[in-house]
């Protein structure tokens, strides 16, 4: 078996190049040995040794009528004396047979190493559910529909309470009680139940003027872009500060809603009572 070495040195570190040439027309196995003194660092694939290296050089095939390059590096200079023969032994061991077995270094190089990819590993740990979060399932259909049905008697509870007494509930002063803090004007109930929009106080209807104007801003900035957003904020009549008073605006719409479903639920009970006393006068 023919060979070609090269032997260069930097920084007290040796790299060794070996060319074999195998001229038989058959495929050979050759063993390269290792003679300096120092370590084989030979070259890696997925973390360990390319197949055929051990710590003492290479074994493997050389093809028939074919090359075959090696390459390892050692951290031991060699003497000026040394000849190359001196730092390397090439050894034919015959002809190359069937090598099927495969080895647990063997799987590492072809598949690679078995860690799971980075981007699927979750970067905070796992939580491990306890006996107690086990217990606390999803409401059933049964437990829902018994919640719905006590819900359904307490509200049936609560209106034949309610109609039975004309005095205002806990509730009522609640609610009048929240529209009177909020920035809406006070709404107080007048003794002639006959009041329409037209008789409504001219500051709810200034309220109502303004809520409008800030509704219609926000509706012409919704969904458009910088520039569009720009030239509607130009305006003279756009007041971009009043935008942060809708939601201040929803909640008092939903109290004077409300309070005006109340008072009418309670004027329908009323009414047949009304009708008595204006037959008597």
């Amino acid at each position: 078996m023919d060979y070609t070495l090269d032997v260069s040195t930097t920084d007290g570190v040796t790299l060794v190049s070996v060319v074999l040439e195998n001229t038989a027309p058959i495929d050979r196995r050759v063993r390269v040995e290792h003679r300096l003194d120092g370590p084989v660092f030979p070259p890696r694939h997925h973390g360990v040794p390319e197949s055929g290296w051990d710590e003492d050089g290479f074994e493997g095939v050389v093809p028939a009528e074919s090359t075959r390059s090696l390459g390892y590096s050692c951290p031991v200079a060699p003497d000026a004396a040394d000849a190359d023969a001196d730092i390397v032994a090439v050894e034919v061991l015959g002809r190359a047979g069937d090598d099927s077995e495969m080895t647990p270094d063997d799987v590492v190089r072809e598949l690679g190493p078995s860690r799971p990819p980075a981007d699927v590993v979750s970067a905070s740990p796992a939580v491990e559910s306890s006996p107690d979060s086990a217990d606390s399932e999803e409401p059933t259909a049964e437990s829902t529909s018994l919640s719905e049905r006590e819900r359904t008697v307490v509200s049936d509870s609560d209106s034949e309470a309610y109609s039975e007494t004309d005095e205002p509930t806990a509730t009522d002063r609640d609610v009048a009680d929240a529209v009177a803090k909020s920035d809406c004007p006070k709404v107080t109930e007048s003794a002639d139940s006959t009041h329409t929009n037209a008789d409504l106080p001219d500051d709810l209807d200034a309220y109502f003027d303004a809520l409008e104007r800030r509704l219609e801003l926000a509706e012409r900035l919704e969904g458009v872009g910088v520039g569009d957003a720009a030239t509607v904020l130009s305006e003279p009549a756009a007041d971009p500060s009043s935008l942060s008073h809708l939601d201040a605006d929803r909640e008092t719409l939903r109290q004077i809603a409300t309070r005006a479903t109340q008072l009418a639920d309670r004027a329908a009970t009323v009414s047949s009572t009304t009708d008595a006393l204006r037959r008597v006068a």
